[in-house]
């Protein structure tokens, strides 16, 4: 059975939020969604939930004002249970050859998006969760 505890989005576009959020509602309204347009709020989120948070997937942008997408990434790795208990998806409008790789070896990140995001990326990410049992 599938579980998803809560999904925490970070893009620093409140439309890009909206609409990524209301993707996920079409299929699963029930879940917890926690939008943020800043990395460090929800760099503080996450810290605060600590390794109890069980059941999580983060969809990260990039390209955030002030931030990086991936110092946010490098921050996580502070927390021993973040692999344990988030899958992580970059969710990006980038299509410059580097993000892909970088993504790709990153031991966090499960798979690179390019935007838009649509209903259909949201059913391939609960099929990836499903299919690897650690949700």
């Amino acid at each position: 059975m599938l579980r998803i505890q809560r999904i925490i989005i970070i893009d620093d576009d409140p439309l890009n939020n909206f609409i990524i959020t209301q993707n996920i509602r079409h299929s699963d309204p029930s879940l917890e969604i926690v939008p943020f347009t800043l990395a460090q709020e929800a760099l503080a989120y996450i810290a605060k939930l600590g390794a109890q948070a069980e059941h999580n997937v983060l969809l990260l942008d990039l390209n955030l004002l002030n931030y990086s997408g991936w110092t946010l990434l490098e921050e996580l790795e502070q927390f021993p249970w973040i692999n344990k208990n988030f899958h992580i998806y970059i969710i990006s409008s980038s299509l410059a050859p580097q993000d892909f790789e970088m993504a790709e070896a990153n031991k966090l990140v499960k798979r690179y998006i390019a935007k838009p995001f649509t209903h259909k990326e949201w059913s391939n990410i609960k099929l990836d969760i499903a299919a690897s049992k650690q949700l």
